[in-house]
């Protein structure tokens, strides 16, 4: 089954890849960036069988497509194994003139547009979390969760935060690739952090995404956990 998911409301969209991933019994996703994969690296994943027997997910971002050809990864979808679940997913809208809303009936696509809704400033919460400022987190985490934002969502957005933080400690040529803000941002609250203790945060959200998906952490402490974690090895 072949599912485009599109719009700006990445909560809703995250979501909505989630419950596909446990209504399926998905033990195997693979996630790829349009603009570092080639058709022929697709094809190969959409073919290749999980070795536990559970079904197999394939998750191709196509955000940053831009005007790039996209005819050869349609052409693959179209041909994808039965038994592959496939998700075209673009944290943008896309028009009716995109490949794959194009050709969404003939490679037998669902669609779906998730619209974005009105929440608070999750990035002013991730900046309040790096800053060590307690009390301005859990009044900013408050709003957000008020506003129904999805837990995952904000936990996967203090993951990008932590992402820049690390390439500004390491001086990774990735953090070229961010916005000069963005950028200036890392580098300001990467000083608050010794590199140990940036790969020690790396370490310890790569397992609370880990448990969190298997069940064993719920998404109601994950945040908790995630923002004090960051403001005990920043010294608040």
């Amino acid at each position: 089954m072949i599912y485009i998911l599109h719009g700006e409301n990445l909560s809703a969209t995250r979501n909505f890849i989630l419950k596909l991933q446990v209504d399926n019994n998905i033990s195997s996703k693979k996630e790829f960036l349009v603009e570092d994969t080639t058709p022929g690296q697709l094809a190969d994943a959409v073919v290749s069988i999980d070795m536990f027997g559970g079904g197999s997910m394939v998750i191709l971002d196509v955000t940053k497509a831009g005007r790039a050809k996209m005819d050869g990864f349609v052409e693959v979808l179209a041909a994808m194994p039965a038994e592959t679940l496939a998700v075209v997913f673009s944290a943008k809208d896309l028009s009716k003139a995109n490949a794959f809303i194009k050709n969404a009936q003939k490679i037998g696509a669902k669609t779906a547009v998730f619209k974005p809704t009105s929440q608070a400033n999750v990035f002013k919460f991730v900046d309040m979390v790096f800053a060590g400022n307690r009390s301005a987190s859990y009044k900013e985490l408050r709003a957000l969760l008020i506003s129904d934002a999805d837990p995952i969502y904000i936990f996967s957005m203090l993951t990008y935060g932590l992402r820049n933080v690390l390439y500004a400690k390491f001086n990774s040529p990735a953090l070229n690739k961010i916005s000069p803000f963005a950028k200036s941002k890392a580098k300001f609250q990467a000083q608050k952090l010794t590199e140990e203790k940036v790969a020690d945060l790396y370490e310890k959200f790569y397992e609370m995404d880990r448990d969190v998906k298997i069940g064993v952490q719920s998404p109601e402490t994950l945040l908790p956990l995630a923002i004090e974690k960051i403001l005990h090895l920043a010294g608040r």
